[in-house]
């Protein structure tokens, strides 16, 4: 897979950071605490009240980007529409306030 160069964590979700040559690539993973066996253990579900550190994890990446200079393309019209609407259902669960 690469280079671990680093973790990004809000609450249980984290999105840990791989190099792979020029390239970076990320996988967003929960860690939680199995209570029945008394260990740490990662997963890559996400229940619904976990989303809105999802978002959270995929912003700061993006601003980590930005300020390494790692060049983002622009998002095509059907990715825009997808953020708009994973915004609105946040923002109506109460995951993501108003900006004022």
């Amino acid at each position: 897979m690469g280079q671990r160069i680093g973790t990004i964590k809000s609450n249980n979700v984290q999105l840990v950071v791989w190099r792979n040559g020029d390239y970076f690539s990320f996988q967003i993973q929960k860690v939680y605490l199995d209570k029945r066996e008394g260990q740490w253990k990662k997963s890559e579900t996400i229940f619904g009240d976990e989303l809105a550190d999802v978002v959270t994890v995929c912003a700061k990446a993006m601003e980590w980007m930005k300020k390494k200079g790692i060049e983002i393309k622009s998002l095509d019209k059907q990715t825009q529409r997808a953020s708009t609407t994973v915004e609105g259902i946040l923002r109506s669960i109460g995951a993501v306030k108003e900006a004022r």
